[in-house]
């Protein structure tokens, strides 16, 4: 998962954040066309003071394929050194 400051667009590469550090995420088992993550995804002491809106989802730490981008249900204000957490049961991917 790698945050975003704007919509990622198709290929994930728009409005990047600028903590650029991807975080692994664990998804259960599809059903009824979606899947939902088991467990936190979570940025420590994040690099950049800035307010992240968007998220993207790829298939590598570095480089690889966008699979999904999508909008946070809410934007988040993040200053240098905060952690960031998408909690467990709440980014279901359709």
């Amino acid at each position: 998962m790698q945050l975003h400051t704007g919509d990622p667009g198709e290929d994930g590469t728009s409005n990047a954040a600028g903590e650029t550090t991807r975080q692994a995420a664990t998804f259960g088992a599809a059903s009824g066309g979606s899947m939902t993550t088991t467990a936190n995804v979570t940025w420590t002491n994040v690099s950049t003071t800035e307010t992240v809106s968007h998220w993207s989802a790829w298939d590598a730490s570095s480089a690889g394929n966008c699979l999904w981008t999508g909008a946070l249900t809410s934007s988040a204000s993040l200053e240098a050194g905060d952690t960031f957490q998408i909690t467990s049961l709440t980014l279901t991917l359709d």
